[in-house]
């Protein structure tokens, strides 16, 4: 194994534990198992996945440790668009000068990563399948909010 990102001395019950040393040179889609340095290593890996991809990415929710000072220890990053778009007041609904665009179409794709136990981060759930038309021009990549 001489690939910079597969450390040997590292091994799990299921095989070997992937870390993610240069987020340029991987450059398939996550995997359940695979492992970061931190959080941000994650963010960074799957925002550069997504813009690969043609969609863009948010957090969608964090998770923190009541036992652990509140340190987060879990992350849920999703697709831009999931969820659907819910009006803040009654006059939005019934108001027709707002024509406005909605963006969210319920999309189900999104990564989850928990911190173990040894301080690295490990996605634990991911899924692929958008319900949307991901962009596939690099050109057009710029429109994308991440």
């Amino acid at each position: 194994m001489n690939s910079p990102l597969i450390e040997e001395s590292q091994l799990d019950k299921e095989g070997p534990i992937l870390l993610v040393a240069d987020i340029e040179c991987l450059g398939d889609e996550p995997f359940i198992g695979l492992e970061f340095k931190d959080a941000d290593h994650a963010y960074s890996f799957y925002n550069a996945y997504a813009l690969k991809t043609g969609f863009s990415i948010r957090k969608a929710s964090h998770y923190k440790a009541k036992k652990k000072d509140e340190i987060v220890t879990g992350l849920h990053l999703t697709c831009s668009k999931e969820g659907h778009y819910k009006p803040r007041h009654e006059t939005e609904v019934d108001d027709p000068q707002k024509e406005m665009q909605y963006t969210r179409t319920g999309c189900k794709a999104h990564i989850r990563i928990k911190m173990t136990s040894s301080g690295k981060w490990k996605v634990t759930r991911f899924v692929k399948e958008h319900n949307h038309v991901l962009i596939d021009s690099p050109s057009k990549s710029r429109f994308l909010r991440s």
